[in-house]
């Protein structure tokens, strides 16, 4: 089943990926005045954020020409909506919870909205994610995330 480009631009997956990677990149030049080192972090996540955007593009447009359609992007706002809403209601999160409170809801939150229904599995990544994160950047690295308005 051949599908016109604007039919396959318009699927969720590849409307919400791009932009997700529009944002990212548009926040680039801003963590780029920063000086070397700290804009270090920033920018790499920005980078990471438009890379996993471009690569979720070519995955769903690779399955959009070998499975056909999906529901285009009118008949089904609300996938690409509520994707939006969770990832500017983390950035939201975060400037007032700080960094690793917000990360530890927001992972068991996210991981069962996608289909993770296992506790056991939920607890784990809770744990992991944010202990991983803090092993790496806080310790290894020495870097402070924010800790929000209402901590901080």
């Amino acid at each position: 089943m051949s599908l016109t480009l604007k039919t396959r631009l318009t699927r969720p997956l590849t409307v919400t990926s791009l932009i997700l990677m529009l944002v990212a990149l548009s926040l680039l030049p801003m963590a780029l005045e920063l000086n070397d080192v700290p804009s270090l972090l920033p920018v790499t996540m920005l980078l990471a954020l438009a890379g996993l955007s471009l690569i979720a593009i070519v995955g769903d447009q690779r399955q959009a020409l070998h499975q056909g359609s999906t529901e285009p992007l009118l008949k089904a706002p609300l996938r690409v909506y509520g994707a939006l809403c969770i990832v500017f209601l983390y950035i939201g999160s975060v400037h007032l919870l700080g960094f690793y409170p917000t990360t530890c809801i927001f992972v068991p939150l996210i991981a069962y909205l996608f289909g993770c229904k296992s506790p056991k599995t939920l607890v784990v990544a809770t744990l992991l994610v944010p202990g991983l994160i803090y092993l790496i950047f806080g310790l290894a690295m020495s870097k402070e995330f924010p800790s929000g308005l209402i901590w901080g």
